[in-house]
């Protein structure tokens, strides 16, 4: 390869041979070529097969591929320049080797083109010999696509004579519309040979005269691009390429993935990974991918490599990336040509994810700079652009130091999101004693292997709460493991029935208080739920410190719920202190509401009067946003002259109002009175006669949920009413009635279905709520009905196809809905500017979706949670949500059919607002985007019902009662009360005893009469024979 190298201070053309034979064109007779010196004419050695040809045209391809020489002065690129100018052409001067007088192609290094990009090579005589290209002669070019990797080469057709020793004469690319271009250029070489011309139109390689030294585009930048001649002895070598020098142009070899580029130069050109080295690309091979992301386990393991890095072609990170690849980091500005050439412009998304790991030991400093949006997680915790406006597109930066250790990797995660504009984005690093650089690819490997076992972690341990994190790395890092079965408990949810992310059995007989420990995100306060654990109280003075390792100095809060039990008959005075927000709850009853940034100074104080005994639900909410962390709840009993912190002995971990040792959330209701079965039975509330611990009435049918409302629509006079206790009568605008329902019966009540609701677009049913009992965001809740849609959804472009079912929400701003259920989804992932969830296909606008606001007076200010599950015919259909803020999981259900989609909670907005079932209220006050279709049996209840529970699934009686005397039969033999000496048979000696009592009273008193009398007797013989 000819570059430039320093020899006693001057400039030394170096020629290295890149293949190490080539040859001299002998005419074996006039006219013949013999292009490999074998003394055969090439057409005989081709007829003969002593050379093949491929292509075929009449040139042996040995010829073709064999390699000459590089005429370069570069010893690779340092930098990329840039211009202002849609189009460049980029020129070096050499002199020829009479030994090498062939130039048969333009090699070039470190180009970035838009994708797409037709890159134009040329060669130019110059005449005079003076290195001013304004006279030179065009005497050759070519052209071809720009490699996306930056290097590639451009051979002409056959190459080109330049004639003898010392020739002066210039090669170069062109580019035209090729906005953002730039070219690999070497500063330190000493020819300094390079030229460039920079137009906003065409390039006229046959006019060169306003071509400028290449340093003219930057300060100091003398020196020369990485563009080289290829010469050769001959005219065909290097016109056809080899990349794996078998000897056969690549254009003949396979092409496993059919995407027209044969694959060893897939591979070579890096469109295609070989991480196994076996020649065949990756993406042809049945090879490992254990997690599941799309990049083969023996490419992600390979360390130094880069981030496993996926793209999305909306800011939303909607459906499948568009494209996934390995980059060797994070530095891009799209001013200098988009991250991939050709695309992603405006409204895109890009995630990096993999492992990051130092040859230092200390603090670093990472620092990034954005437009618009970036956030970087380190082993799961929000280290940079956490408190970036996810709403307003814009410019963000920020620095964070972090400690790591060397050679031990950390879990790297970062989002880029663009809207509109220039796109811009930089993740640079500052190792101790060092200076500050972009982080380099050495510095990050594709997936995580933290105990170097060579086993991606996420393939070695589940990902049970879907944090990216190996669970066994959670449980290191202090994840709650109370039953210390090896698994976390917040992925327990069969062994937590209440859902505080604690299993029972770790809570059942405790003393103290639950606490849910949160991660905030802005004015999201309980965003990411880090740690459940039982404290003995709400007593902490954590100052500048974190609760646990799990969570952040600041931007944390917690919740902490259970149940206070007065060990006093009095008055009770609670003294509360906070620094910053808390908020605290007895029995469902708001007492303290102070959720604002402040010191622990003003005591906030309410009093409740209890009676020994009672038993209380309390919740405690509190944020920490910076600066100290306090919490302090105290108590002031009857008995005491001063406040004291609660004591342990009064509180329990549970929510257990009457004291049967389950939490309420957990413990069976059948009848839904709100006592529990195993309450209503020990107190003499209910019957048991068969001790199966159901109350007898349920053992024998439905007796009733736990209800919040419930609009059966059977009675068109009436269309709104609520069949639940609490009377949230619904009035009618526009809705009509029809007889048309989805069952006969109910198949859970049993009762018979009369009538359902019909809506149209603008038609509702509303309720103002005025105590909020359908404010239910941060509780969990189940809602249900059937609907038949006569109008589905064509795609998801328009606010038209959307239909809400069920919207909490006043006549303003959609960024202040409470909540809302939507059966047809339309567009409104394109509205929910802080966040959209959901694992399923790209919207369709068919999906069930769970909406949420804040209380912001935007209108795009609210999060949606899309559902793989989709309504996709005019039939009648059973649909449910169950909603899980603890969990952060919406629990879709169609028809019976579930799916169970997470999301980050970005803060909820309980408060007064009015209740529509079939509409949605936009900005103006106006109605729209209501069902088109009918509703029936819409049912709101508190907690996540199972789905045996819901309307569409039949009761399932456990016992019988044939005489209708409301017993279990098998707790009166069936009807046999005349077997009255219990041998199992009614006869003769139960007769006889009957006789026995006759006139009196006596257990012979069938009719419960008072007296043993004929009708007795009668009795008696409709019972005779043996009991059933």
């Amino acid at each position: 390869m000819l570059r430039s190298d320093k020899v006693k201070g001057s400039t030394v053309l170096l020629l290295f041979v890149v293949e190490a034979v080539c040859w001299s064109a002998t005419s074996v007779t006039a006219g013949d070529f013999d292009c490999n010196a074998n003394g055969v004419s090439d057409a005989v050695d081709i007829r003969n097969g002593t050379s093949a040809d491929c292509q075929p045209d009449g040139i042996p391809d040995e010829c073709q591929v064999a390699e000459g020489v590089l005429y370069a002065y570069d010893a690779g690129p340092d930098l990329e320049l840039g211009g202002s100018g849609n189009s460049v052409l980029a020129l070096e001067r050499f002199f020829l080797t009479e030994s090498f007088a062939f130039i048969g192609g333009v090699e070039y290094e470190g180009v970035d083109l838009p994708e797409g990009t037709v890159i134009h090579a040329g060669l130019w005589l110059d005449p005079d010999g003076d290195g001013d290209p304004g006279d030179a002669l065009l005497l050759a070019s070519a052209a071809g696509d720009a490699s996306s990797s930056g290097t590639g080469r451009i051979a002409f057709e056959t190459g080109v004579d330049l004639g003898t020793d010392g020739t002066s004469f210039f090669v170069g690319l062109w580019a035209e519309d090729a906005p953002g271009w730039r070219i690999g250029f070497d500063s330190e070489s000493l020819a300094r040979q390079g030229l460039v011309l920079v137009a906003n139109g065409s390039i006229d390689p046959h006019d060169l005269s306003g071509v400028q030294p290449a340093g003219t585009l930057c300060p100091d930048c003398d020196g020369d691009w990485t563009i080289r001649a290829l010469g050769c002895d001959q005219p065909w070598c290097s016109t056809g390429r080899d990349v794996d020098g078998d000897g056969t142009p690549d254009e003949c070899e396979p092409d496993c993935n059919g995407n027209a580029i044969p694959d060893d130069e897939d591979i070579a050109s890096g469109n295609s990974t070989d991480c196994d080295a076996n020649g065949v690309p990756d993406d042809c091979q049945a090879l490992d991918d254990c997690d599941g992301d799309g990049f083969l386990d023996l490419c992600a393991l390979q360390a130094g490599t880069g981030l496993a890095t996926s793209y999305w072609t909306n800011e939303r990170r909607l459906g499948p990336p568009s494209m996934t690849r390995v980059e060797p980091g994070i530095d891009f500005d799209i001013e200098n040509g988009p991250p991939i050439p050709g695309g992603y412009e405006d409204y895109f998304a890009i995630e990096w994810a993999g492992a990051l790991v130092s040859k230092v030991t200390g603090s670093h400093r990472l620092r990034f700079d954005a437009d618009d949006r970036f956030s970087a997680w380190i082993d799961g915790e929000i280290v940079l652009g956490a408190s970036s406006d996810p709403v307003e597109p814009g410019t963000s930066s920020g620095s964070v130091d972090i400690d790591l250790v060397a050679g031990q990797p950390v879990a790297f995660r970062a989002i880029f999101t663009e809207y509109a504009g220039n796109a811009r984005c930089r993740l640079w690093w500052t190792v101790p004693g060092g200076r500050e650089t972009i982080i380099p690819v050495s510095a990050f490997t594709p997936a995580l292997d933290r105990d170097g076992d060579g086993v991606i972690d996420l393939c070695s341990s589940e990902d049970c709460n879907g944090n990216g994190l190996a669970d066994d790395f959670d449980l290191l890092r202090g994840g709650s493991d109370c039953n210390l079965d090896g698994v976390l408990d917040e992925c327990q949810p069969e062994l937590d029935c209440d859902g505080d992310l604690i299993p029972d059995q770790c809570v059942a007989g405790e003393l103290g208080i639950l606490g849910a420990y949160f991660r905030s995100q802005g004015d999201d306060r309980f965003s990411e739920l880090m740690l459940g654990r039982m404290d003995e109280t709400v007593f902490f003075e954590w100052g500048s410190g974190s609760p646990a390792a799990l969570l952040p100095e600041d931007n944390f809060a917690v919740r902490w719920t259970g149940t206070f039990v007065a060990d006093q008959t009095g008055l009770h005075r609670f003294r509360a202190q906070a620094d910053d927000g808390l908020r605290i709850w007895f029995d469902d009853v708001q007492v303290v509401d102070e959720w604002q940034d402040g010191g622990a100074g003003p005591n906030f104080d309410f009093e409740q009067d209890l009676v020994a005994g009672d038993r209380r639900a309390i919740r405690v909410e509190y944020y920490e946003s910076g600066g100290d962390a306090t919490i302090r709840l105290r108590l002031r009993t009857p008995a005491d002259s001063d406040y004291t912190t609660v004591p342990m002995a009064n509180l329990r971990p549970i929510v257990d109002r009457d004291g049967d040792g389950l939490a309420d959330a957990c413990a069976a209701d059948c009848d839904g009175d709100g006592v529990s079965d195993a309450t209503a039975i020990a107190t003499g509330l209910a019957e048991d006669c068969n001790e199966n611990g159901i109350p007898d009435a349920c053992d024998l049918g439905f007796e009733g949920d736990t209800v919040v409302a419930w609009w059966r629509f059977d009675d068109p006079a009436d269309l709104g009413r609520d069949s639940g206790p609490l009377g949230l009568h619904l009035e009618a605008s526009g809705a009509g009635a029809t007889t048309s329902t989805p069952v006969e019966s109910i198949p859970r009540t049993g009762d018979a279905d009369l009538g359902s609701a019909t809506f149209d677009f603008s038609s509702r049913l509303t309720t103002l709520d005025p105590n909020q009992d359908l404010s239910l965001v941060d509780r969990r809740f189940t809602a249900e009905a059937w609907v038949r849609l006569d109008e589905l959804a064509n795609d998801a472009s328009t606010p038209a196809s959307r239909q809400w079912l069920f919207q909490r929400k006043n006549p303003t701003s959609d960024g202040r809905i409470e909540w809302a259920f939507l059966v047809q989804s339309g567009n409104i992932h394109e509205v929910c500017d802080l966040g959209v969830f959901g694992d399923g296909p790209f919207p369709t606008g068919r999906q069930l979706a769970v909406v949420l606001g804040t209380v912001s007076g935007d209108s795009d200010d609210k999060w949606c949670v899309l559902s793989d599950l989709q309504i996709e015919d005019g039939d009648w259909h059973h649909v449910s949500i169950g909603w899980d803020p603890i969990r952060s999981e919406v629990r879709f259900e169609l028809d019976g059919e579930v799916d169970l989609q997470r999301f980050e909670n970005r803060g909820l907005n309980p408060n007064l607002h009015r209740f529509a079932v079939g509409a949605h209220v936009n900005d103006s006050g106006a109605w729209n985007q209501g069902v088109r279709g009918l509703v029936d049996e819409a049912r709101i209840r508190l907690g996540l019902a199972p789905l045996e529970e819901m309307l569409d699934r039949p009761y399932d009686p456990a016992s019988v009662d044939d005489d209708g005397n409301d017993v279990p039969d098998e707790c009166d033999s069936a009807g046999c009360t005349g077997d009255l000496d219990g041998d199992g048979d009614v006869g003769g000696s139960d007769l006889g005893l009957l006789f026995v009592q006759w006139g009196g009273a006596g257990t012979a008193d069938l009719d419960g009469d008072g007296v043993v009398a004929g009708a007795d007797l009668g009795l008696l013989f409709v019972q005779w024979g043996p009991c059933r």
